[in-house]
């Protein structure tokens, strides 16, 4: 599910189109989870990557489009692009959702459900609601 990019391959990140990109997972450096870690969830007509790597402070070198989004990198995302969802997962980890998606996911999301459900599943809300069956 999880394909992790290490230094030397960022060529690949930085061939992530924006108009690809279902939402963009980051973890401040004190989360809970996994510190640090972004995850970039890109579509293809007939799956998603989910692309890994673990250092959120060079997410605008890796990802420099990211910074059309938010020029935020720390505390809460109040800067944002209105094309875009910002959703605070709790404990530090952060989702940047396009709004298209967002609007398909959104009854998907129990605002009921306790802090760290949506930080644990958003992966597989997005593969159930875009990949075909």
């Amino acid at each position: 599910m999880f394909k992790d990019y290490v230094e030397g391959t960022s060529k690949r990140l930085k061939a992530i189109e924006k108009s690809n990109v279902l939402a963009v997972s980051v973890a401040l450096e004190g989360a809970m989870g996994m510190p640090g870690q972004v995850v970039i969830a890109e579509s293809f007509p007939d799956r998603i990557d989910f692309i890994e790597f673990y250092d959120y402070n060079k997410l605008f070198q890796v990802i420099p489009w990211f910074s059309e989004v938010t020029d935020w990198l720390g505390g809460m995302a109040d800067n944002y692009d209105p094309e875009w969802t910002f959703i605070y997962l709790g404990f530090g980890n952060n989702l940047f959702v396009r709004n298209d998606v967002f609007a398909v996911i959104k009854d998907d999301i129990d605002p009921e459900a306790e802090v760290g459900w949506l930080y644990n599943n958003w992966y597989q809300i997005l593969t159930n609601r875009f990949v075909s069956k």
